[in-house]
């Protein structure tokens, strides 16, 4: 996941991904993010990364994206998520039970559920620890995808469930870079 504070240029550090390692473009309030989000799609398609737009869905089709990821605040009311293009890979964030299920009846193909563990971002936010993530990932049977705070130490902590597709973040990736 980009974060433009700790990150602005994030194209450094996607030079190092392995194929296959998906890539969620946030920049939000980034000034040009249009043609950082070019930029990146072109890295992308190079190094064959799938590559989300977070809660911009003209940005998605404009970029040439692989889908969308929404975070709460941009999940897009009551529309069939696959009715916005077939071809795309639809990811939302959960904090809750909710969460999970407004994504299953919309459609989404995964889940990031989140915040697993303390976490830069969002240091104010409850944690779901080990525990709440197995609670929430074992109630759906979407892929889910851990977030928050992950690290290759507590990475370590999380079961082998088997809807487990994998982890997201931030400083996970900062040693890459």
């Amino acid at each position: 996941m980009t974060d433009e504070r700790r990150h602005p240029e994030p194209i450094s550090i996607l030079q190092n991904f392995a194929p296959g390692t998906g890539v969620i473009f946030r920049h939000y309030a980034f000034p040009d993010r249009a043609d950082l989000a070019q930029k990146i799609a072109k890295v992308c398609r190079q190094k064959k990364l799938p590559l989300l737009i977070a809660g911009d869905i003209a940005l998605a089709k404009e970029v040439g994206a692989d889908g969308v990821h929404f975070p709460k605040w941009a999940f897009p009311g009551d529309k069939v998520l696959p009715a916005l293009n077939p071809n795309w890979i639809f990811i939302a964030s959960a904090h809750n039970i909710q969460a999970i299920r407004r994504a299953e009846k919309f459609g989404a193909d995964g889940i990031l559920l989140a915040p697993v563990f303390a976490t830069k971002s969002h240091p104010d936010r409850v944690t779901l620890g080990v525990s709440g993530f197995v609670k929430l990932a074992t109630a759906t049977t979407l892929p889910v995808y851990a977030l928050g705070g992950i690290s290759h130490e507590n990475l370590k902590e999380l079961p082998a469930l088997k809807n487990f597709a994998g982890y997201a973040g931030i400083s996970i990736f900062e040693k890459q870079s």
